[in-house]
């Protein structure tokens, strides 16, 4: 009689951890596909970035908004674009034939205005 109510004892917390076991599995495959969908759509987002970035870097030189001289001295060293600016190594700054510190301070304000916070320029 004693291994009798011992083994249904077992059975009904086998029983009970089985249905436990069962309902955080089923829980977990939701989170999971939670996740997926999360995932995908973080994907996405980072998709339209890059592709707003990659536009905002083609952008013309001339889009900046520069004056005139900084606009030409640019243009004579070879820069078309915001990528080109963005590449190009912050030593080798103090090289661009007549950029001195005001052109400089000019260039590093409109590039950070366009959203490039960290842009400097090395002298």
């Amino acid at each position: 009689m004693i291994c009798l109510k011992v083994k249904v004892g077992i059975n009904k917390i086998y029983s009970d951890n089985a249905k436990e076991v069962k309902r955080l599995l089923i829980e977990l495959s939701e989170l999971r596909k939670q996740e997926d969908a999360i995932i995908e759509k973080l994907k996405e987002i980072s998709r339209n970035l890059n592709e707003g970035e990659e536009k905002r870097n083609l952008k013309a030189l001339k889009d900046l908004g520069l004056s005139t001289y900084v606009y030409n001295v640019l243009r004579k060293a070879g820069f078309s674009t915001i990528t080109d600016i963005i590449v190009f190594p912050k030593s080798k700054w103090r090289n661009v034939y007549h950029l001195g510190k005001k052109s400089a301070k000019e260039l590093e304000t409109k590039m950070r205005g366009i959203g490039y916070p960290d842009f400097t320029i090395e002298f």
